[in-house]
């Protein structure tokens, strides 16, 4: 069995989990600690700015408001040591997409295996409403995958089609 290691930034960062013992991703938690509550923040017109995360009460935890159609650079507070010839894959969770209308603002992350820095998850606010992330909610998942093996070769020969394709991008219809 491969093993993925990681690091906690801090003792208060949550570890990453299997939600059931079927699941195939791990899930990963917005982490807003006292090292990590200036949120870089990109506005829909692409404005980099920093907003810091809020308490919401004096007993509660941290959160970060984000905008509709903003997009922000979430820490998880973990480090991972990817086995070389592996990559880790960000995934939007689904429940957060339709409960929140969050998700990736990217359609998969890609964790090199020579990446040695904090995961950060890549969030969009796709509702039209600001929405609240919380400190320690799940705010995506991740993927252990084995790379393959391969090299790229420009060729002088025009691939032909091998297959039914008739046509280019779209040619298959909607239906």
């Amino acid at each position: 069995m491969i093993k993925l290691n990681y690091y906690c930034k801090t003792a208060l960062v949550k570890d990453p989990i299997f939600a059931t013992s079927g699941s195939a991703c791990f899930d990963l938690r917005a982490y807003f600690g006292p090292d990590s509550r200036k949120i870089t923040i990109y506005t829909p017109s692409n404005e980099k700015i920093h907003r810091h995360c809020q308490k919401e009460s004096v007993e509660g935890e941290f959160s970060l408001s984000l905008g509709p159609n903003e997009r922000a650079m979430i820490p998880t507070g973990l480090i991972m040591d990817i086995p070389r010839g592996y990559s880790v894959r960000i995934h939007t969770r689904s429940g957060t997409a339709i409960k929140k209308g969050i998700g990736m603002s990217v359609s998969e992350g890609i964790i090199d295996s020579d990446y040695k820095e904090e995961v950060f998850a890549l969030i969009r606010n796709n509702s039209g409403v600001a929405v609240n992330i919380e400190h320690e909610e799940r705010i995506c998942q991740g993927e252990l995958i084995k790379q393959l093996d391969y090299s790229l070769s420009c060729t002088t020969i025009r691939p032909t089609n091998d297959g039914e394709r008739t046509g280019g991008f779209g040619s298959t219809g909607v239906k």
